[in-house]
């Protein structure tokens, strides 16, 4: 589902902003865990994702469980779990591991990404683009591209040294090619809503989500919601007792309406020794 390619987009902002401390630095090295809970609406809740993020210096860690909820559980019944690993080296992002296993309507999903030296060296997802009535993915598209999680870190990196989010990145989920185009667009004040616990200023950051190939063949309404960019929002601002940066709000574009994510709680884990 696109929904979801873009809630993970958000998601992601969500796990790598959490560990950024309110004001830039020159040099990124945080040490930090937390979950973080949201619930992601159109009109009504149809999702929940809960996020457990741990970076301790040049390494980073990040589990996610997101679910269907409510009235959308009994028509898209879908439970997934992502997992994902890697590392800053210089001034690159190296995805190490990524995997996600999960259901939609009764039928096992899953994705396994293995990496060295921040290149794809496997990738087995079920079912098969083949079978998921998919274009294929062909090695020189997917040359140079990461998991979609590593390539916000890169992102929350870029944020946390002082040089915006404006940027463009290759992209490859296990199933689909696409680019990520982030662009800053300033300041935005976020009144209260139900939900939601931030209320006051808040930094926009603006991505667009480009498909390049791996495209689902199915029509829904029509038109195939793959082929077409979207455009979507995080509102980063300072939260917590000790101020770290998390998306306040996330908000991205659907062929049926704007879906809107809303940080229900921040909770602080124990420290591990390494984010390994």
């Amino acid at each position: 589902m696109l929904v979801l390619r873009l809630a993970a987009i958000g998601a992601a902002f969500a796990v790598g902003a959490a560990s950024s401390p309110a004001a830039a630095q020159t040099a990124w090295a945080p040490r930090e865990r937390l979950e973080m809970v949201y619930d992601v609406t159109a009109g009504a809740r149809i999702v929940e994702l809960t996020l457990e993020f741990a970076v301790v210096g040049d390494n980073y860690q990040i589990a996610s469980r997101q679910a269907s909820v409510g009235v959308v559980r009994w028509v898209f019944p879908w439970q997934s779990r992502t997992d994902v690993m890697g590392r800053f080296l210089g001034d690159a992002t190296q995805p190490a591991t990524y995997r996600v296993k999960g259901e939609f309507r009764g039928q096992p999903r899953s994705i396994e990404m293995d990496y060295r030296d921040g290149q794809l060296v496997r990738n087995e997802a079920v079912p098969e683009n083949r079978d998921d009535e998919r274009d294929e993915v062909t090695p020189e598209q997917r040359a140079g591209a990461i998991d979609p999680i590593s390539a916000v870190m890169a992102v929350i990196r870029q944020i946390n040294e002082g040089r915006g989010c404006t940027s463009r990145h290759a992209v490859f989920d296990g199933r689909m090619r696409f680019d990520i185009l982030f662009e800053d667009k300033g300041q935005r004040e976020l009144p209260r809503t139900a939900g939601s616990i931030f209320q006051g200023v808040a930094e926009v950051c603006e991505f667009t989500w480009v498909p390049i190939a791996g495209r689902s063949r199915k029509a829904t309404a029509n038109r195939n919601p793959e082929a077409e960019n979207r455009t979507g929002r995080v509102f980063m601002a300072p939260l917590g007792e000790r101020g770290v940066l998390a998306p306040a709000r996330i908000e991205f574009e659907t062929w049926f309406g704007t879906v809107v994510g809303h940080l229900r709680e921040v909770r602080g884990l124990p420290q591990k020794a390494s984010a390994e």
